[in-house]
């Protein structure tokens, strides 16, 4: 009896196991905490933009747009809230008195090495005239506000920066009139002189790989998204991605070899929904593979990687009027994209998911579906007046497949993750543990 039991204990384990090995991964949503109310419908959008930080001691820096009236119309301020324990708690910088004005989407943040906090922004100073500007926070404090851009450039616009490994501050940004982008290196206090890459378009991402050459990506102004490279201080032609409607919100990570990987939207104007693509470029760049739901509208395609290569997307699904769902997808490095899981926050429209973004590339890797904080708001009322708050949630888990509900908006602890449940027992798994249980019976006659 004691070797039935034994064995019969045995069996359910490796049915159990093996059942865990079938089940498919499904990644999980965890809630996280509510940072500000923004009143502004596009407070964490771009996709192309990086909004969200986290420097090597752990602490958290999210920038958003604010309506100054509250009112979902310019002017638009900045704001930069941390968090130092974690995510529980957020709390607004040093006011950096910059001017967005009419614009609510025209800056970037990035960390160095030492827990500096980078900023270049854009700023319209009368109708469509406008500069690039750059400051740094340390200690507390901001420095000055320094022209990136040239005095006699107008409507400079949509800059994005990059902290390389030497901690060099790497700006790109784009003229209004013609979609020029520009370049141009800080290093220590000593600016280079403006150099221009290609015409891009608009709405450009940027990324440092490991041996910090830049990739840039861009589309919007013209019906093609174009990438160029910066290797060993010196730009490459302008290549192009995909020739097709409409592409714009591309966003770009570069993996352990420094092959580019780009999401984006696009076909919006052709077929009236706007659907999400990707290619990498090893030799050259691959034919565009569809990652959304050909017959409904996305927007705003935000990606990570992690330390093996497994890429990570966000993106705003559009499923009814004022419904805006986070859909979520991933790619094993030799693997194909896994189905859609779609976090539904129908009651308070979730979008515009923006990925941590860190020093250099080391730290901008996840370790897993566990590290993949994010920030986004939500379209939420409080009474006649639009709050959209903007919200933090600490990571994704292979856990549960349901998300926890919306808290309120008030500055509460970060919830803990629920606990993983007992793995599902798969189909091989049933048959060893039947096949064991009738070879037990049959042995005891």
């Amino acid at each position: 009896m004691n070797f039935f039991l034994r064995s019969l204990t045995l069996l359910t384990v490796l049915a159990c196991v093996c059942g865990a090995i079938d089940a498919p991964r499904v990644a999980a949503y965890i809630q996280g905490t509510f940072i500000a109310n923004s009143y502004c419908d596009s407070a964490t959008a771009y996709s192309s933009r990086r909004i969200f930080a986290k420097t090597n001691d752990g602490v958290y820096y999210a920038a958003a747009a604010f309506s100054v009236n509250q009112n979902n119309q310019p002017p638009y301020a900045l704001r930069i809230y941390s968090s130092t324990d974690g995510g529980g708690a957020w709390t607004m910088i040093t006011d950096p008195s910059i001017t967005i004005g009419n614009y609510a989407k025209g800056f970037t943040i990035a960390v160095d090495s030492t827990g500096a906090l980078h900023l270049t922004w854009h700023a319209w100073e009368t109708g469509e005239t406008g500069h690039i500007y750059y400051k740094k926070f340390s200690g507390g404090s901001w420095s000055a506000n320094e022209q990136v851009s040239a005095t006699t450039e107008n409507g400079g616009r949509s800059p994005q920066v990059a902290i390389d490994s030497t901690d060099a501050v790497n700006i790109v940004w784009q003229t209004e009139s013609n979609g020029t982008t520009y370049y141009r290196k800080k290093t220590g206090t000593s600016w280079s002189s403006i150099q221009n890459i290609g015409n891009l378009g608009a709405q450009t991402s940027l990324a440092v790989d490991y041996i910090n050459n830049l990739h840039v990506v861009g589309g919007y102004t013209d019906s093609t998204l174009k990438y160029v490279k910066s290797t060993s201080g010196s730009w490459g032609t302008v290549e192009t991605i995909s020739t097709s409607d409409s592409p714009r919100h591309a966003s770009i990570v570069v993996d352990s070899s420094n092959n580019p990987h780009v999401v984006w939207c696009d076909d919006g104007y052709a077929t009236g929904k706007w659907k999400i693509f990707y290619s990498t470029r090893t030799t050259g760049w691959s034919a565009r593979s569809l990652l959304s739901d050909s017959n409904i509208s996305y927007h705003d395609p935000n990606i990570a990687i992690d330390i093996s290569n497994t890429l990570y997307v966000f993106s705003s699904k559009i499923a009814g009027l004022n419904q805006v769902q986070l859909a979520f997808t991933t790619k094993p490095s030799a693997g194909p994209w896994t189905p859609e899981v779609v976090h539904t926050e129908v009651t308070t429209n979730a979008r515009a998911a923006q990925f941590r973004w860190s020093a250099w590339p080391t730290g901008n890797r996840v370790t897993g579906e566990s590290d993949l904080d994010l920030v986004y708001f939500e379209r939420e009322s409080g009474g006649s007046i639009i709050l959209y708050p903007i919200k933090f949630n600490r990571g994704l888990a292979q856990i549960q497949p349901t998300p926890t509900p919306s808290p309120s908006p008030t500055a509460t602890p970060l919830a803990s993750p629920t606990p993983a449940p007992v793995p599902a027992v798969s189909s091989t798994g049933w048959l060893i543990l039947a096949l064991g249980i009738t070879f037990l019976l049959l042995r005891r006659r």
